[in-house]
């Protein structure tokens, strides 16, 4: 991790050139989010993200059906008129781009119909088509006039979920049977009964579905009743209450599943969409959001419904990036959902009440837990049960039953009393279930059998119940030392490693390895969390373990302190223990870190042998080529490193670890573009990770990009909002924006957070400055002067603060940060550049030489020591560094830099200004160097030149041209 973000000073590329501006702020980003109407301040609690058919990306892309849209929202047919050959009765409910009408059909004896008039704007016609389920409410035609389309159903009723769900809440408790259940329904099927419709031609006014409308009885009237003796739900008329929602659970379970079968995903399972006919069936209701998931795979650009508190976590952030990522288990998550809510009356987590930008963040963090228990609040609630309904809101969707399938398979076998197949349930609940299924077994004449039985089961079971407990307690320690070692590879790989995050890095490798009472416990391998695994996963355990014990070495390695032999010591140590972890199948990178290690001991016979055993070992795997090129990026060999990278990449392209060292390796180089694609593709693979989006905003910043690095730290910031480090650097974004205040807002936040006082309050003059308060920046600058620094970081920070007024002190702390890490790249980089400010060129070739001795692929100072020689008049090895440094970039700010070198060159060496030009003319075409090239000194000597009076005129030319609108 890099930490700091102000590493590098404006004029770090091109010492001499004139200090940049703060780039012009752009225009702000307009982009409507999809599927959520801005108009609307607030999330109601059940509101509906309909597909933003109105918005800003329709206007664009297809502006024939946004105006279709906007004509038809203002005239949807009044209650009382015809259409379609249908007879609008009332409304029966409305949405915001369609309305459900209870019709009557003329020309099929005046049957009662529900008709869902909308624009024409999706599939859902075609959707329920497809769809002929019991649970699924069918269609019977379609319909189209201009500017609508009318979809007729049968109309069943229009009690639903979420009647019954008011209810509940509006009462003590929820039922204790079934038969309270179907009392409560019947009440709610009488007190939604239509009002009358009189003839044909009544009811021309608006008329809507609401408790205690009152009833006609003459002619005309809807025929309709309380739930009918002998209907679907007669059956659980003697059984308990949460039998009867297993029984609801199960029917929608197996609707979903038909629908899944055939590739549609319902996107919006909410109570209101659960309709309970007049002879108690439950119905799918509305998949006027739904996704065809075969449409998704050509369809990228396709959009994402559904209602904020059913979501689930994955169905929150396909919102929030506005990429569809929901699958079946989507939907069991949000049934899941609805079965909390008729077991408790509750659910489960708390309602949305703000805007959605804010509420996103929160859902989400609440999501990333399974929920409260429901046995609490409600005694009725078995275990079995409970299990159930938590393995339908379990986070992570691979640990939630993968179909409605299985889901609908448990309901069904608990209320029947059968054992669960996918969710656990206790031993005596299994044995109860045996004991009703098995009524004359368990009565006082086959006591004694019974009672031998059960003993014996119940030792098998104890004895399977606690292997399985076993091994499942040894695959979750498994899985949580994999996720260690991801956080430690990405706190300790890659780049020269910060020291803050070395000592988060050791942290977690020592968790890691504690998972198996590591290092100490030589006998680790008897361990039941180990020797329950199977042998292949056990393989790979022994593996991360190793890779631990490497990050921790490295960790060790780059603690502040300098060359400290304990340090370095604990470093070793930490390698010998990954030798005895791996056997005989030690990676190449084992013996290539012990040979570095062991040569800054000192020791150079030892290092000698291990390097020769590095030569030995062999690459084959994605993991070799990943260890081992992660070793030459931290010892800053970064071509040596690519290579290796890149094969990495090759045998196993989904690694999101080795794509994040692959941009660190970039970056290392100076390579900042290339850094940013490695980061993209890392975001893609793992958009849940923060660390994609937080380096990929550092990277952002080199690029000078304020608006991109911000977006990237606002992701950041939702998934890691405890970090300070993350702050600091927005607050440079912000800075690149001009918008200060929100820039000293973060400031402010970070060292809530606990960031070095010494950064923040560094960071805050320069902002301070910029914003026209000069006395406040003198302040800040002052307190920061005051305050003792902590880290080489801190004291690098307060270098850079000082460079334009204090050269002499700047070296100073830069001095004093290689004494806390001298290894620190930002400390010597900056050090030089101090140094040739002052003039001192030879001793920034010093300093650049301890760099590249350290960094030997870092072009940005490969490049910085060609100018340093080049002023010295040292012709050769200004022109080694030169040509080496553009071999290894060729991107427009190196070409500038090296354009600087030759124009040095130009009284010594014949052809210098011919290459300066060249170099500078293509660095200026590709947008690089307009605001540095009047005053930069590095080019006096080709100044007075022809040639470069002729691209000084071009610059001129076209800063004066009007711009393009």
């Amino acid at each position: 991790m890099n930490g700091n973000g102000i590493d590098l000073p404006p004029t770090y590329h091109i010492p001499g050139a004139n200090e940049p501006r703060p780039p012009e702020p752009g225009p702000a980003d307009v982009g409507t989010l999809r599927n959520w109407s801005p108009e609307f301040g607030a999330v109601p609690p059940n509101a509906s993200l309909e597909p933003d058919v109105s918005g800003h990306d329709l206007r664009l892309g297809d502006p024939i059906t946004a105006n279709r849209l906007r004509d038809a929202l203002g005239r949807f047919p009044p209650v009382g008129s015809q259409f379609a050959g249908f007879q609008l009765v009332a409304v029966l409910g409305r949405g915001t781009f369609g309305r459900v009408y209870l019709a009557r059909q003329g020309e099929l004896a005046d049957r009662f119909v529900a008709l869902k008039v909308s624009a024409d704007l999706t599939g859902e016609s075609q959707i329920l088509a497809r769809l002929q389920h019991t649970n699924i409410v069918p269609i019977f035609s379609t319909h189209r006039v201009p500017p609508f389309q009318a979809v007729c159903m049968p109309f069943f009723g229009v009690t639903t979920l979420a009647h019954l769900l008011h209810r509940f809440r509006g009462s003590t408790a929820v039922p204790a049977t079934g038969r309270q259940l179907l009392d409560t329904l019947r009440g709610l099927s009488a007190e939604t009964e239509l009002p009358s419709i009189g003839s044909r031609t009544a009811g021309t006014g608006p008329s809507s579905i609401g408790p205690a409308a009152s009833a006609d009885e003459g002619r005309g009237a809807v025929a309709r009743g309380p739930v009918r003796p002998g209907g679907a739900l007669d059956a659980l008329r003697e059984v308990t209450y949460p039998d009867a929602v297993c029984w609801l659970g199960a029917r929608l379970a197996d609707g979903l599943e038909h629908a899944h079968s055939h590739g549609i995903l319902h996107n919006d399972l909410k109570p209101a969409n659960v309709l309970l006919t007049d002879d108690g069936q439950p119905m799918l209701l509305d998949f006027g959001v739904s996704e065809d998931l075969k449409v998704r795979a050509t369809a990228p650009g396709a959009t994402v419904g559904g209602t904020l508190p059913y979501m689930s976590p994955e169905h929150l952030r396909s919102v929030r990036d506005r990429v569809p990522a929901t699958d079946a288990r989507s939907d069991v998550y949000a049934l899941g959902i609805i079965l909390f809510e008729l077991l408790t009356g509750e659910h489960p987590f708390r309602q949305p009440t703000g805007q959605m930008e804010d509420e996103l963040p929160r859902m989400l963090a609440e999501r990333e837990h399974t929920g409260p228990r429901l046995r609490p609040r409600n005694a009725q609630i078995t275990p079995g049960l409970e299990a159930i309904v938590r393995r339908c809101l379990a986070p992570d969707p691979a640990r939630r039953y993968q179909s409605a399938a299985e889901l609908r398979e448990d309901l069904d076998r608990h209320r029947t009393n059968q054992p669960l197949r996918y969710a656990r349930e206790p031993l005596p609940e299994r044995a109860r279930k045996w004991a009703r299924r098995h009524p004359r077994l368990s009565s006082h004449l086959s006591i004694g059998f019974a009672t031998v039985a059960a003993l014996a089961a119940c030792l098998f079971g104890l004895f399977a119940t606690s292997a399985r407990a076993e091994r499942a307690e040894a695959a979750e320690t498994a899985r949580r030392s994999d996720d260690d070692v991801r956080a430690a590879r990405y706190l300790l790989g890659g780049r020269a490693t910060d020291p803050g995050a070395a000592e988060e890095g050791i942290a977690t490798c020592r968790t890691a390895l504690a998972r198996y009472g590591l290092p100490e416990d030589s006998a680790w391998e008897r361990r039941a969390n180990y020797r329950a695994l199977p042998e292949g996963e056990r393989e790979k355990v022994r593996a991360r373990l190793t890779d631990a014990c490497l990050l921790l070495a490295r960790g060790h390695a780059a603690r502040p302190g300098g060359e400290d032999a304990d340090r370095l010591g604990a470093a070793v140590r930490a390698n010998e223990l990954a030798e005895r972890l791996s056997g005989a199948g030690a990676p190449r990178a084992l013996w290539e870190q012990r040979a570095e290690l062991l040569r800054r001991l000192g020791r150079s016979g030892e290092a000698a042998r291990a390097a020769t055993r590095a030569k030995e070992a062999p690459l084959t795997t994605a993991r070799d080529y990943y260890l081992s090129g992660t070793e030459a990026c931290t010892e800053g060999r970064h071509q040596d490193a690519l290579k290796l990278l890149r094969k990495s990449v090759e045998l196993d392209p989904g690694d999101v670890a080795t794509h994040m060292a692959l941009g660190s390796c970039h970056e290392g180089s100076g390579h900042y573009a290339e850094a940013a694609a490695c980061y993209t593709t890392a975001v893609a693979l793992r958009p849940d990770h923060f660390g994609g989006y937080y380096s990929r905003g550092l990277v952002r910043l080199r690029l000078r990009d304020p608006g991109g690095a911000r977006a990237d730290f606002d992701r950041a910031a939702e998934l890691q909002p405890g970090l300070a480090d993350l702050y600091l650097n927005r607050a440079l974004a912000y800075q690149g924006l001009r918008e200060y205040d929100n820039a000293l807002g973060d400031l402010d936040r970070a060292i809530d957070l606990g960031a070095s006082r010494v950064r923040a309050l560094c960071l805050r003059s320069r902002l301070k400055d910029l914003a026209g308060d000069t006395k406040g920046a003198g302040t800040d600058l002052a307190d920061a002067l005051r305050e003792e620094a902590q880290d080489d970081v801190s004291l690098v920070a307060r270098g850079l603060a000082r460079l334009s007024t204090d050269l002499a002190g700047a070296v100073a702390d830069f001095d004093a940060a290689l004494k806390y890490n001298p290894r620190s790249l930002p400390a010597m980089q900056n050090k030089s550049h101090a140094q040739s400010k002052r003039g001192h060129n030879q001793d920034a070739v010093r300093t650049l030489d301890a760099l590249l001795a350290l960094y030997p692929d870092y072009v940005p100072a490969r490049a910085g020591r060609a100018l340093m020689h080049a002023r010295l008049g040292h012709e050769k090895e200004a022109i080694e560094d030169a040509v080496r440094a553009l071999k290894q970039d060729e991107t427009p700010a190196n070409a500038y830099q090296i354009a600087g070198v030759y124009a040095q060159l130009h009284p010594v060496r014949p052809g210098a200004r011919d290459e300066a030009v060249r170099l500078l003319t293509g660095a200026l075409r590709n947008g690089f160097g307009h605001e540095y090239i009047e005053l930069d000194k590095d080019l006096d000597p080709i100044r007075d030149t022809p040639e470069f009076k002729r691209v000084l005129e071009g610059v001129r030319f076209l800063r004066s041209a009007p711009k393009r609108p």
